[in-house]
């Protein structure tokens, strides 16, 4: 029988690349970023500082069922100086989700308000003109042949709480396996499904290398899309970089 994986050891294996101080690692869905406290050890960042044998800290944060790429930071600056760059956009963070129907353009700006609201003991947001400011940009990638699912790549120009889920819900286009932000909850699958892609260093800043720093789509979500006859642009981290320029860069 085969012992389970020391975390240190499948932390190790998931990184996607180092430089300067920081780690860009690809994550599991059903993982938090972070936990309660430091000493939390059923989170992202537990796992990194087993790994790193020092104190890390996680760049941005990624929901427990949202896969991919996650940055973290071993030194203080290289934290401060990522940052900045995500912060000023002059790293590009984009995100890939499965969703219902297919939208109509293949580029659109959802430009909504979100406000903070409890339900049911828990926060959530929604689009309200009193809320603040918010903008999603969103890209169709491809779609299902009956045009009832859709895989598309989405860019948060703002940094709302659960941003990218209620602006979905807003147009019309709801995550799979979205339980939250659906009137109707989804059970095509177990969770909501995206999946952070990852990092593009368009401006040369020295926060990341010039390439692309890529998490491919999560394996559950592979399927998810086979089972729809959704046809993926890529297999391999290689293949996403050259299909999101095509794409988005155009």
């Amino acid at each position: 029988m085969s012992l389970p994986e020391p975390p240190h050891d499948e932390f190790a294996r998931r990184i996607v690349a180092e430089h300067r101080g920081l780690v860009a690692w690809d994550k599991p869905a059903g993982l938090p970023s972070t936990g309660r406290t430091l000493t939390d050890p059923a989170c992202a960042q537990a796992r990194a500082m087993a790994w790193a044998g020092r104190m890390v800290w996680a760049v941005h944060q990624l929901d427990r069922d949202t896969s991919g790429l996650l940055l973290f930071a071993t030194k203080k600056s290289a934290l401060l100086r990522a940052q900045q760059a995500l912060a000023t956009r002059e790293l590009q963070k984009i995100y890939l989700a499965l969703v219902h129907g297919c939208p109509s353009q293949a580029s659109l700006l959802i430009d909504a308000p979100l406000r903070k609201r409890s339900q049911q003991g828990r926060s959530v947001v929604d689009v309200h003109r009193s809320g603040k400011d918010a903008k999603t940009r969103v890209w169709r990638w491809a779609s299902s042949p009956d045009g009832n699912y859709s895989l598309i790549a989405a860019e948060l120009l703002t940094g709302r709480t659960h941003q990218l889920r209620a602006h979905l819900q807003h147009a019309g286009h709801p995550l799979l396996g979205e339980t939250l932000y659906n009137s109707i909850p989804c059970a095509l699958h177990p969770r909501q499904a995206l999946h952070a892609l990852g990092l593009f260093n368009h401006a040369g800043h020295d926060a990341l290398p010039d390439e692309p720093l890529i998490a491919p789509l999560a394996d559950d979500l592979v399927m998810l899309a086979g089972r729809l006859n959704i046809a993926l642009p890529a297999d391999n981290a290689q293949g996403w970089a050259r299909a999101y320029r095509s794409m988005i860069l155009g």
